[in-house]
């Protein structure tokens, strides 16, 4: 039976954020060798969703997954997506389609952020803290510190999203030992200026922005923006930046993405034979199917 792999991708106006997305599509087309690969975008780019599904359809392909490149579960992904799914399903009986939720927090992506300081600040400013339990900043502020990372997300008005943001943000403190404070670029609280606020009223003395966005684009330009803002009004504090380029382009975060295509390809389970619905805890990467 052939098979084949539909990406949901919101889509951008900006030529910048297209060629990283189109970046990303190709590279997973070269690793998923002798696989038919099709991205249908939500907004501002064609081929639409429904378009790139027919396409597929139309190659033959009789087992497809549908794997949404959506890092957060707003409206998109709660909402979107799964009428999506339905649409297509009714469309294309005779393709059995398998869903994934989105790109959910698991190891390698946590080890794909930890990358972005690591390539920003150099293998010896980026470790791991010494001494002492992690400190995990919450909503209401964050600990005496000398040193913090705001972890920027666009954001979402759907609160699943946004506990899982902040989640998210707690894993890594805990994988860096370091204190993390979530925040929003574009919708939700606390911003980016905010949070900074907080971490500056703590004591920190060295504050990272570490974006957690997909592609480049306006939202991260805006973060660009906010952090030379944040460098005048306070120049006090060394005011870094990390993963520029966006999520995306990081290779940790390319190998996730690549293991949580195999899974659907491989029928939409794990090897711990969770269903599709539920992937986002990846273990080791399978390198079957795939080609360097």
């Amino acid at each position: 039976m052939a098979a084949g792999l539909l990406l949901i991708a919101h889509g951008s106006p900006e030529p910048e954020a297209q060629r990283s997305a189109a970046d990303l599509v190709a590279w997973l087309t070269r690793r998923l060798a002798g696989v038919p690969v099709a991205v249908g975008y939500l907004e501002h780019q064609r081929p639409a969703v429904a378009e790139a599904a027919a396409a597929l359809a139309a190659a033959g392909v009789r087992r497809a997954g549908i794997l949404p490149l959506l890092l957060l579960a707003g409206g998109h992904r709660t909402r979107d997506v799964p009428a999506l799914y339905a649409a297509i399903q009714g469309q294309h009986p005779g393709v059995h389609w398998v869903a994934a939720r989105g790109i959910d927090p698991g190891p390698l992506l946590l080890r794909a952020l930890t990358d972005a300081l690591t390539a920003a600040a150099g293998q010896a400013a980026a470790g791991p803290v010494q001494g002492g339990p992690p400190q995990v900043a919450g909503a209401r502020g964050v600990p005496k510190v000398s040193r913090a990372i705001l972890l920027v997300g666009r954001g979402t008005s759907v609160p699943e999203g946004q506990r899982a943001f902040c989640a998210l943000a707690e894993a890594f403190a805990a994988a860096v030992r370091e204190p993390v404070v979530p925040c929003f670029a574009a919708v939700g609280q606390p911003t980016l200026a905010e949070a900074a606020e907080r971490c500056v009223s703590a004591g920190a003395a060295e504050v990272w922005v570490l974006p957690y966005l997909l592609f480049p684009g306006a939202v991260l330009r805006q973060v660009r923006q906010t952090r030379i803002r944040l460098s005048r009004t306070y120049p006090g504090v060394r005011w870094r930046l990390a993963g520029e380029e966006g999520v995306a382009a990081l290779p940790r975060f390319r190998r996730y993405l690549l293991h949580l295509a195999l899974a659907l390809l491989d029928g939409g389970r794990e090897e711990s034979g969770a269903p599709a619905c539920a992937l986002g805890v990846s273990g080791a990467p399978r390198e079957r199917r795939s080609q360097d």
